[in-house]
């Protein structure tokens, strides 16, 4: 049986994702023998927000695949176009200088290792479009689920400290 002078801390805003995880944890730690139905509703809403958060996980990831394949897109844009205006500086040039050798394989690699960066955060940003889907979330949707989200844990963290209230006040009657 646990100590019914145990403290437990509920965020009301529970934004952050270990703030989401924490007090699902807090509400799995109320004990049946001091009040069965506030225990019992705590682990319900220790599975819902638990659910909330790994949704938001997903969308939190694909955000920032999207983020970064996009900026990888433009890495190898630029890197491409640095390319071309070398070659096109190059072309009337019959051997070109030491310098201008070393300068075009620094492009070439430059534009071979964008290339590499993007392929894999396209990669990524796929697995986090299959995790998003997973939940039903639509990829073009994001903001709106982010915001549902955000609305839902909040609402579900108010809901989670009225039963930790009542727990307190069955545990405090009951000493």
């Amino acid at each position: 049986m646990a100590d019914p002078k145990i403290r437990y801390d509920v965020l009301a805003n529970a934004e952050g994702g270990e703030d989401v995880a924490r007090l699902a944890r807090e509400l799995e730690k109320l004990d049946a023998a001091i009040d069965p139905a506030a225990a019992a509703r705590a682990k319900a809403l220790a599975q819902e927000l638990e659910g909330l958060a790994a949704k938001r996980s997903a969308v939190v990831s694909f955000v920032t695949a999207l983020a970064n394949t996009n900026s990888a897109s433009k890495a190898l844009d630029d890197a491409g176009q640095a390319l071309q205006r070398l070659e096109r500086r190059l072309e009337g040039v019959a051997t070109p200088t030491r310098k201008q050798a070393g300068e075009l394989e620094k492009l070439r690699d430059a534009a071979a290792r964008a290339q590499v960066t993007f392929t894999a955060q396209t990669e990524a940003l796929n697995r986090a479009r299959t995790g998003l889907e997973a939940y039903g979330i639509n990829a073009s949707s994001v903001a709106g689920a982010q915001e549902r989200l955000t609305e839902s844990i909040k609402k579900t963290a108010g809901e989670a400290q009225g039963v930790v209230a009542s727990y307190r006040q069955t545990a405090a009657a009951s000493q």
